[in-house]
């Protein structure tokens, strides 16, 4: 059973994924929190670093042809959701992939580290 936490995490994830589906750059952001971090899972190394940031960077993502993406898989860990994602673009007929695990406080992403499997 899910506790109170978990369903925060996940709702917020949710709208966050929602609102990447609809190119909305402004209500990804809103998902983070304004000193949130994306980091590169595999170097450790910041990609992201701020709300404003996370905005600007995906508002130029989200210009891209028939961009999408869908769950593949999800697991729930003590404060982290990580998603296994499937990426999908007009200019690639195969999806690609990433993996993505989103550490959620107080109804906010605080920090994400994500792993590009395939580009998409």
């Amino acid at each position: 059973m899910e506790n109170r936490a978990e369903i925060a995490s996940i709702e917020v994830i949710r709208r966050q994924l929602e609102a990447y589906n609809r190119h909305d750059a402004l209500e990804f952001a809103a998902c983070y929190a304004p000193e949130a971090d994306i980091l590169d899972l595999h170097t450790g190394e910041t990609i992201l670093s701020g709300r404003d940031s996370i905005q600007a960077r995906f508002s130029k993502r989200f210009e891209q042809a028939g961009l999408r993406v869908e769950i593949a898989g999800r697991m729930l860990l003590p404060g982290l959701v990580v998603d296994s994602e499937r990426i999908f673009t007009d200019a690639s007929p195969e999806p690609g992939a990433a993996l993505v695990m989103y550490e959620v406080r107080e109804g906010l992403i605080r920090r994400s580290w994500v792993y590009r499997i395939l580009e998409g």
